[in-house]
This record gives C-alpha cells, sequence and structure tokens, in this order.
C-alpha cells in the first residue's frame, strides 16, 4: 500500500498547507472571536544594560537583525536621539532603544528573558530598570484610555499604574501618529491603546473602571519559557512510561496533568479553561448515535443498499464507489467500526468479481481513515476542536475537499497500480 499511500499523502499534504489556510478563518477565545490580523504595533522601550542580549548589536543597512521582530525606531544615548537610519551604531551600555512591535513581539520578548523591558515606576528608584517576574499567572492584555479620563495629559511614567494597580505598562499605540519619543515622556491621549502586563487577578482590578477601558478578549497569558524544558520532560515522561507499559495512559494523563500545575508550568485557571465542556457533550452523543446506528443494523442496511446501486458497475467504478462509501461512513462512525463493517463487504465484491482482495482492502483501510469532514469522525479531530477554536462548520469547509481529492487520488491511482 505504500505507492497509493504516498499519493495520497502528497496531494493531502499540498491542499492542507497550501489551501486550508485560506479556508479556515483564525479565532481566539472561547466565544470564537475572530483575531485581527493586522497585527497593530505598540511603541515601547528597552534598556540595555550590563550582559543585555542586546549588547553590543551593530546596525546593518541601517537595521539591527539581531532584534528580530522589534522594529527600532530611536536609539537615546546621553539624554541625545539617535534617529534612523543606523549606520555603523552599536548598542552600548546605558542606551535606551525605542522601539515598534506587536504585542505578541513583546510577549515573546518577555517570556524568554533577554528582554529586560523597563518598568516604569513614578518613584524611579532602583526597580525602574528592573524586569518584571515571569510568573504562570501573569498575563498581558491592552485597555483604552476613556475620553474625559483623569489619566490623559499624565505622561507614561507618572500615570501611576504600577503603585495603584501592581501593573506595568509595556507600551502604548496611538492610531493619529506614533510618536518617536522615550515612552516614559509621552502624554497620555484619549484613544490611546496601552499594553499592560500584571498578574491576573490585578489586571481584573480594571473591570468596571471609567479612566481604562480594559479590552476583555485582549488577555492572554505570557508563554512559559522559563518552564519550558520541565513541561517537555513530563511530556517526554508520560509517553516513555506509556509505551513501556508502566501505567495505563488513562493514568498518566491525569498524572502528567497534575505536574503541570504542581510545577507551575500551568495554573489552575489555565488548566480549567483547557476542558471544553462542549467537546465531552459531543464525543458522548457521537458515541450513542454511533452505537445505536451500528447495533440497530441500520449501518449494515445503508452500506448494502449503496452498494447495491452500483451493482453491475466496472470494477473501477465500484472500487470508486465503495471508497467513497466508505469514506462517507468513516466520518460518522469510528474509522474501526467501519473497518469492521466493510472489510467482509469487500472481500465479497472481490470473490464475486474474480480479483484479487488486495485493492479492495486497500480501499477500506484508506477509505476508513478518510474522517476530516466531521469532528465526530476521529478522536484527534475532537483533541484539537477546543484549543484550535474550531466549529462543527470549519471541518465541513475544510475536510470535505480534503475528502474528496484522496477519493479522487485513490480513484486515479489505484486502478493503474493493483492492475483492475
Amino acid at each position: 500500500m505504500t505507492l497509493p499511500g504516498l499519493a495520497i499523502a502528497v496531494v493531502g499534504a499540498v491542499y492542507v498547507i497550501r489551501f486550508m489556510p485560506r479556508i479556515l478563518t483564525p479565532r481566539e477565545a472561547q466565544e470564537g472571536r475572530v483575531v485581527d490580523p493586522g497585527g497593530k504595533q505598540f511603541l515601547g522601550e528597552i534598556d540595555i544594560t550590563e550582559g543585555h542580549a542586546f549588547l553590543g548589536l551593530r546596525a546593518r543597512s541601517g537595521l539591527f537583525p539581531g532584534l528580530g521582530d522589534l522594529m527600532p525606531r530611536m536609539i537615546i544615548r546621553n539624554d541625545q536621539p539617535i534617529l534612523p537610519p543606523f549606520d555603523d551604531i552599536e548598542l552600548a551600555v546605558g542606551d535606551r532603544l525605542i522601539v515598534t512591535a506587536t504585542r505578541r513581539a513583546f510577549s515573546r520578548a518577555l517570556s524568554r528573558g533577554n528582554l529586560k523591558v523597563k518598568t516604569l515606576d513614578p518613584s524611579g528608584g532602583e526597580t525602574a530598570g528592573r524586569a518584571n517576574k515571569i510568573g504562570p499567572d501573569m498575563v498581558m492584555a491592552e485597555a483604552v484610555v476613556a475620553p474625559g479620563s483623569r489619566y490623559a495629559g499624565r505622561t507614561m511614567q507618572f500615570s501611576g499604574l504600577r503603585t495603584q494597580f501592581g501593573i506595568t505598562l509595556f507600551g502604548l499605540q496611538r492610531k493619529s501618529r506614533m510618536a518617536r519619543a522615550a515612552l516614559s515622556e509621552i502624554r497620555l491621549e484619549p484613544g490611546d491603546t496601552l499594553l499592560l502586563c500584571g498578574p491576573e487577578a490585578k489586571l481584573s482590578t480594571l473591570r468596571g473602571n471609567h479612566d481604562l477601558l480594559l479590552l476583555e478578549y485582549s488577555a492572554q497569558p505570557i508563554p512559559q519559557s522559563a518552564k519550558a524544558l520541565l513541561a517537555t520532560l513530563i511530556f517526554v515522561t508520560i509517553v516513555g512510561f506509556s509505551a513501556a507499559g508502566i501505567l495505563p495512559i488513562e493514568v498518566l494523563s491525569v498524572c502528567g496533568a497534575i505536574a503541570m500545575v504542581a510545577t507551575g508550568c500551568l495554573t489552575i485557571g489555565e488548566a480549567a479553561r483547557s476542558i471544553d465542556r462542549s467537546i465531552f457533550m459531543l464525543v458522548g452523543a457521537s458515541i450513542a448515535a454511533a452505537t445505536a446506528l451500528e447495533r440497530t443494523g441500520g449501518a449494515h442496511m445503508i452500506a448494502d443498499g449503496a452498494l447495491s446501486a452500483l451493482n453491475g458497475a466496472s470494477p473501477i467504478v465500484l472500487l470508486s464507489g465503495l471508497f467513497l462509501v466508505v469514506a462517507i461512513f468513516t466520518n460518522f462512525l469510528s474509522n474501526n467500526a467501519t473497518a469492521v463493517l466493510f472489510t467482509p463487504i469487500a472481500l465479497d465484491i472481490a470473490r464475486r468479481l474474480g480479483t484479487s482482495p488486495e485493492p479492495w482492502l486497500a480501499c477500506v483501510i484508506f477509505g476508513a481513515n478518510a474522517s476530516f469532514a466531521t469532528p465526530i469522525g476521529y478522536q484527534t479531530n475532537l483533541l484539537v476542536m477546543g484549543p484550535g477554536r474550531y466549529r462543527f462548520v470549519d471541518f465541513v469547509k475544510a475536510g470535505v475537499p480534503l475528502v474528496l481529492l484522496v477519493w479522487l487520488t485513490f480513484t486515479i491511482i489505484a486502478p493503474w497500480y493493483y492492475g483492475l
């Protein structure tokens, strides 16, 4: 089955990589809110200190390639601004690098720990240059300065957000223009979008605030890069113990989840949010429906009826029709149940036609695994439905063309390969 399998894999991979992203709409949050594809740019400030990851970076062609997604706009050196293009400029200790970047870029920089983004502290003390400790409860969110806000006209340095709410202001986005100045010197205006960071409990205190309007759906946890190795170790251990047969995967999964929370890789809130109750309802309903269809004989009756319509057709048409019927069934029954149901039918067809059973068994195997058109078609579809923010209609829109492509590929390759 290698050659037909490779052909199906290549065609399917081209479709999934090149065309499926254009069909599906990215979403975030439980409610399926559409992600802003533009990627808002925020103005931020980075202090270059001893041992900083950016210390010693030299500009090339007016830019600093080592900054990644952070776009430099100005360097403040000895209270003197250095504007782009930056020719033969090398970042030194004491420089203040003014950058623009998306929230994702700031979040990634914070999680890696190699960026010490300046903490704007009204006291101006030693903590002013200290980076926030990124814990499992740290989130980044956006808030808008409301019309008539008491923060309007204040500089970001003396806004008092850190002392009043215990949160840090990391960036500013202004729709009318992007200021080219030090972040601490910019005066806030109504309509400004602020990039805030702090513990989830602290940010929640902004709810109901009439001066700063917290954008509820913008709050996202900062990735725990420092815990990545530990999380990987837990994952590998669970998989290894399961492969070795030390404990059942059900027990190991629960132990792994507890270990992730106990070691701080996840908070209890994040673990709870990862459980999508609607998915559990869908799993139970799909199992019940499939079991009823199988045990009452309804599935066998539908299969016999569909194949009876192809009675008298050529072997190629019959093979193609069998694949399509199996592919339809597997999106409503489990792939195992579909294979059990259609394997005797495939062997009977091969016996009646006097052909080798190999192409017909391959047809059942490939068709039973073409479960792409519904979330109930296969367990992994249900597993990714919640984290991926997919809906039932997403599987139909993206999966039906994939099923048809797999069917057409098998219809073209199999008769030639098996000599029908």
